[in-house]
């Protein structure tokens, strides 16, 4: 019969340890995530005015809106 640990059946942790080993977790899927949201951006300038430009709201519904006024108006007549 042998023991899976060599301290012992109970390994006990320095103080602290939990909170360092966790909080390298933390660090290293930042650094994952930011890899991601960068990966195959070459000008991170133009990156961001592109995600400017994609959250704006979209200037269709401002034509459509003028479209569809004129057909109102055009039934109208």
């Amino acid at each position: 019969m042998g023991c899976c640990g060599s301290k012992g059946q109970y390994a006990v942790e320095e103080p602290g340890a939990y909170e360092a080993r966790r909080e390298k977790m933390l660090e290293a899927a930042d650094r994952r995530n930011a890899q991601s949201a960068m990966r195959g951006i070459q000008n991170p300038r133009s990156a961001a005015r592109l995600r400017e430009e994609q959250s704006k709201p979209a200037r269709t519904s401002e034509f459509q809106a003028r479209k569809d006024e004129q057909m109102v108006r055009d039934w109208g007549s």
